[in-house]
């Protein structure tokens, strides 16, 4: 029978191949999930740790343990045992790979394309090998990440449970970074249910490190924060915060922006007010505002398309940081979203008064913000004689790109299709066309309807 831990629910059903758990950590569902295959042993430890870290009754964790009862050798693969048994009686954790040890797996790793590739390196290549340790188990585990497999990374997880190698805490950090980078998905579109499962996926990797005695760093707590700001779970971000303050940490810039990028994500109320007291606190700490922090709060608030909070941060935050290209591009892009193409314009002068060199994107924006108030005011020539300007500065920066390379920083093919299809509009505004703001919306961002 399925059993309920907290608010999430554990739901199994048997695979005829093997001694094999299909498991799901869904919140308020009983779907099996047909991706993440885990041993009746792994599960049974992973909840047994959801059991303590709830404050569950003890009798909850026998119950664990007897529905899980069976022992980890029986579901070893046939190269796993092979692994154990080449090791003698000193186990598994008594061999641990050094980083001098292994280089060329960790080279064919780097090099993999696939997660399937890195399951089998891991794997097929390495049977009664013991050349395998926390080391190879954490390039992999970045390979994944940076692929943004995460089917891969679960499988890989699986691996290390299997064969009894302790990860240290950098791998545990690795994995946990890479759950993170997995919750984007595999082409940078991913759904709330690849962020649930990535995130507890990383939440799981940090009780498993917790289990095995490794004490949080600096670095562990950025790697969960990281998590936490990029599938939008405030909750816990808050909780790993004040965890945080409290062992005495002294958090940088970096810590700081994937905090208030977990805050911001949520969109509710109270955890903008969140936001604005850490700002204000961040100051008694002597953490210094930089503009990746702000960058990120701005983009919250655009997909949000929260013109108050493009206000608050336009006024307060913005003359306080170091700003260049990248935070006008963010400030203009919330601007637009938020409907406020008439505000974007001084932007590029503003920019260009602190001393901060534009992107092509700055152009690029500066131009579908003139096209929006052409489309509004057909009448208003000043305003298409602006954009050929603005359009003729886009070329020419596109030319120094392309005739000095590293002069300028390069553009997306993308982007120049759109500088295109902007001037095509332009032109047909001006000759009497009626074009629906549907098409007027060329740069590819959600857009109010």
């Amino acid at each position: 029978k399925p059993f309920c831990l907290k608010a999430t629910t554990f739901s199994s059903r048997w695979c005829h191949s093997r001694s094999v758990l299909v498991w799901s950590v869904r919140r308020r569902s009983l779907r099996p999930c047909p991706h993440g295959m885990l041993s009746w042993s792994s599960l049974g430890r992973t909840a047994l740790l959801h059991v303590r870290a709830s404050g569950c009754p003890q009798a909850w964790a026998a119950c664990v343990l007897s529905r899980c009862g069976h022992s980890s050798a029986n579901n070893r693969t046939h190269g796993a045992r092979q692994r154990e048994l080449s090791r003698g009686q000193e186990g598994p954790q008594a061999r641990v790979t050094g980083p001098a040890e292994g280089r060329e797996l960790r080279q064919k790793l780097v090099e993999a394309r696939t997660g399937s590739e890195v399951l089998t390196l891991l794997t097929v290549d390495q049977v009664g090998s013991e050349s395998l340790g926390y080391a190879e188990y954490g390039k992999a585990f970045q390979r994944c990440g940076e692929m943004r497999d995460l089917i891969a990374l679960l499988q890989v997880w699986e691996v290390v449970r299997e064969s009894g190698v302790k990860l240290s805490g950098v791998a545990y950090s690795i994995l946990i970074t890479a759950a993170a980078r997995a919750s984007r998905g595999m082409h940078g579109i991913a759904d709330e249910e690849v962020k649930l499962r990535a995130f507890e996926t990383g939440k799981s990797a940090w009780l498993w490190m917790r289990y095995e005695g490794h004490e949080p760093s600096l670095g562990h707590y950025g790697a969960a924060l990281g998590l936490c700001a990029k599938v939008g779970n405030a909750d816990w971000a808050q909780e790993l915060w004040t965890e945080m303050i409290q062992h005495d940490f002294q958090p940088t810039s970096i810590e700081l922006c994937q905090y208030l990028e977990a805050l911001a994500s949520h969109g509710g109320n109270s955890e903008w007010e969140l936001v604005k007291s850490e700002l204000i606190a961040a100051e008694t700490r002597l953490i210094k505002h930089d503009a990746t922090t702000l960058c990120a709060l701005l983009n919250s608030a655009a997909r949000h398309k929260s013109l108050d909070r493009v206000d608050w941060l336009q006024q307060h935050l913005l003359p306080r940081v170091e700003v260049n290209a990248i935070v006008y591009c963010s400030l203009s892009k919330a601007l637009l979203l938020c409907q406020q193409p008439e505000r974007a314009l001084p932007l590029m002068s503003d920019m260009q008064a602190r001393g901060a060199t534009p992107l092509f994107r700055s152009f690029l924006h500066e131009a579908q913000a003139l096209v929006l108030i052409f489309w509004k005011s057909p009448d208003q020539l000043h305003v298409y004689d602006k954009f050929k300007v603005t359009a003729e500065a886009a070329s020419a920066f596109m030319d120094q790109s392309r005739n000095s390379p590293g002069a300028a920083p390069p553009m997306s093919r993308a982007e120049i299709r759109q500088l295109e299809s902007l001037e095509s509009l332009a032109r047909r505004i001006s000759t009497g066309e009626q074009v629906p703001l549907s098409q007027v919306h060329v740069i590819d961002w959600p857009w109010a309807t």
